[in-house]
């Protein structure tokens, strides 16, 4: 049972001002956790939480734990909380949300009191939340094998760090190329493999005016990452890091980005629509989104849309995936209690069966960390009504986790690429004048 679990071991000192100026920095680059490729925030009319005990309530009452995190289906968070307490006793769990405020909101609850027990993060701010001391370390990477070793490779990569976990997942998902099912046959098509059949393909239902653009992409400048650039370069067997100049295949992929959107012109102008709302209008065939948009793209239009790798240079070798957290504050009030829900939340849970991903993924289509949970019939049966999960399970082996995420620098440097990336599909610059800008300012930020 989790209440005589070894609790998390807490640092004797609160965050410095030094750590919380160097948080500070990575947090106001970012105004959103979610991103158009995370679930949208769905808040659910619920009674506003109890007030919070006093003092002298907390010392004779329950432990009262603060969560953190995202307003996404809170009433179905709160299933999970409940059941929490109930299995644990004398507990309370308070889910404090934010959702635009939520990086600095963040910064605040775990560097300032009323601290903050438990806190959602993801790619782009664990790596400036852990060093800067904000997040406790779960354990080991030995003494938590068994957990890391049921987890997608991608996922492992994002929970620990030198040694130690960070976090447990929330969930998991990788980018994907979702296409319509019924325009590609009207078009005559197969399924591309390589991005020149996916020009060709294009091409050819404009043509037959199908459609006027058969791509859209979300390549609008945004917080945290611009998902859809990572998923081609990865699909091209490329690199985003490098220490001797741009990688070939990450300048092939942002020339042909180039060449789609200036010449041959089959990816929708539009950057900034929402990629499944593109879909869903038929104004396009392909798009490039989250896994786990098929679902809800299915559930408006059952049996339209299907997914497949991304389409490479040369063919589909990978994808791009990431790995919100929940991950337990170095200031928590309760460590101990913290540790215990973050391993309700996002590990195997007390009765080892990773519960809560189960949950997610029936009610909500959210991807699971975790390998096994997806063989379960129930898992199978589920995933059948809007994705191909022989498909899916494919595309999740092969994804590959967010390079550089670990850094503190991490939000400086990928917001950088995303204004080269921009510069060179308008034509400001060469794609390779672009891609060696971003590789420098990585290798002077490494050295600073």
């Amino acid at each position: 049972m989790y209440a005589h679990s070894v609790p998390p071991q807490r640092p004797s000192h609160q965050i410095s001002r030094r750590h919380l100026l160097a948080l500070g920095a990575a947090a106001g680059l970012a105004v959103t956790a979610c991103g158009d490729v995370a679930p949208q925030a769905q808040p659910v009319p619920q009674p506003s939480p109890p007030a919070s005990p006093t003092p002298t309530e907390i010392a004779e009452g329950p432990a009262v734990v603060n969560l953190l995190g995202w307003p996404y289906r809170p009433d179905l968070l709160r299933e999970r909380l409940d059941t929490f307490e109930s299995y644990r006793g004398n507990v309370r769990v308070i889910h404090q949300q934010a959702l635009r405020d939520y990086p600095v909101r963040a910064l605040t609850s775990l560097a300032q009191e009323p601290f903050v027990d438990v806190v959602q993060t993801r790619d782009g701010l664990v790596g400036a939340w852990w060093s800067g001391r904000a997040l406790q370390t779960m354990g080991d990477e030995r003494s938590m094998e068994d957990v890391l070793d049921a987890m997608w490779p991608h996922a492992r990569q994002a929970t620990s760090f030198d040694g130690q976990v960070v976090g447990l997942p929330y969930y998991s998902d990788a980018m994907v190329l979702a296409y319509n099912q019924r325009l590609l046959n009207q078009v005559g098509a197969p399924v591309p493999q390589t991005l020149e059949e996916l020009t060709d393909i294009s091409l050819s239902g404009a043509h037959q005016r199908v459609f006027e653009f058969g791509i859209s992409l979300n390549l609008a400048p945004k917080v945290f990452t611009n998902l859809p650039w990572w998923g081609l370069v990865y699909a091209s067997g490329g690199r985003l890091a490098t220490l001797d100049g741009p990688d070939p295949a990450a300048i092939a992929v942002l020339e042909w980005l180039r060449d789609a959107s200036a010449v041959t012109r089959v990816i929708d102008p539009d950057f900034a629509s929402a990629t499944y709302d593109a879909l869903s209008l038929e104004r396009n065939m392909f798009a490039i989104v989250g896994a786990h948009v098929l679902r809800r793209l299915n559930q408006a239009s059952p049996g339209t849309f299907a997914a497949a790798a991304i389409p490479g240079i040369t063919g589909p070798l990978g994808t791009v995936a990431w790995t919100p957290l929940y991950s337990v504050a170095t200031n928590a009030t309760h460590p101990t209690v913290a540790a215990d829900l973050v391993r309700f939340l996002g590990g195997p849970g007390p009765s080892g069966d990773f519960a809560t991903a189960q949950f997610w993924l029936k009610h909500e289509g959210l991807i699971p960390a975790y390998r096994d949970v997806l063989v379960g019939a129930d898992a199978q049966a589920s995933l059948t009504r809007w994705i191909d999960p022989e498909v899916l399970t494919t595309i999740l082996m092969g994804a590959r986790a967010i390079e550089n995420q670990w850094e503190r620098w991490f939000l400086t440097w990928e917001h950088a690429m995303q204004v080269q990336v921009q510069a060179a599909i308008f034509g400001d610059k060469t794609a390779e004048a672009a891609l060696d800008t971003t590789e420098n300012l990585a290798r002077n930020l490494a050295t600073r």
